[in-house]
């Protein structure tokens, strides 16, 4: 019986051992939310990908694991940013970003 117990719990916790931290953040574009459905995306060193997109207010949510260095990138206007690199820890990180335009017509991050 106390063997029983003790397999179910570890079974109900294996959920939270999967998915162990989150990044979230908000968006901006000319001073201004990039909008909905914006497409977000990170790409981790350990080759999980994770992808997210933008509620109305230009917030973004993606829960993962933790891993050491992940790369962020948004598509806005046709085209996917400069990767801005990321931290996932225990706790959830937030990371709020201004798109900004480079000289050679792409985009990239800046954090706020």
């Amino acid at each position: 019986m106390k063997k029983t117990a003790i397999l179910l719990l570890i079974i109900m916790c294996m959920p939270s051992v999967s998915f162990g931290a989150q990044i979230f953040g908000s968006l901006r574009s000319n001073s201004a939310s990039v909008g909905p459905n914006v497409p977000v995306r990170i790409q981790c060193d350990d080759g999980n990908a994770y992808e997210a997109r933008t509620d109305a207010y230009g917030s973004y949510s993606v829960p993962l694991r933790i891993s050491k260095k992940c790369d962020l990138t948004v598509y806005f206007s046709g085209q996917w940013s400069r990767a801005f690199a990321v931290y996932p820890y225990d706790d959830p990180v937030r990371y709020d970003f201004d798109l900004v335009g480079m000289g050679d017509g792409t985009f990239g991050l800046r954090r706020r």
